[in-house]
């Protein structure tokens, strides 16, 4: 059996990079997005946070849902 605990971030204060980058090893960080140009947005940020280099060993790795417009970043070695 796997559990999943969702939380809802409030998106006024937090940005996009951030939230990314908050993502730890037991969890995932998902964008649901309403329109194409939020989908658009949320890809590129989370891509340009793949690219930054971690200290603790960890990659960032992105999966893109263009059905459900959901871009999720998590955590791989």
């Amino acid at each position: 059996m796997r559990l999943k605990r969702i939380e809802i971030i409030d998106r006024a204060t937090t940005r996009l990079t951030d939230f990314c980058r908050s993502v730890t090893p037991n969890s995932q960080s998902v964008m649901e997005c309403e329109s194409i140009g939020e989908y658009q947005s949320a890809t590129q940020t989370a891509y340009n946070v793949k690219q930054e280099q971690r200290s603790d060993g960890y990659k960032y790795k992105v999966s893109l849902d263009t059905d459900a417009q959901t871009v999720s970043v998590s955590l791989t070695k």
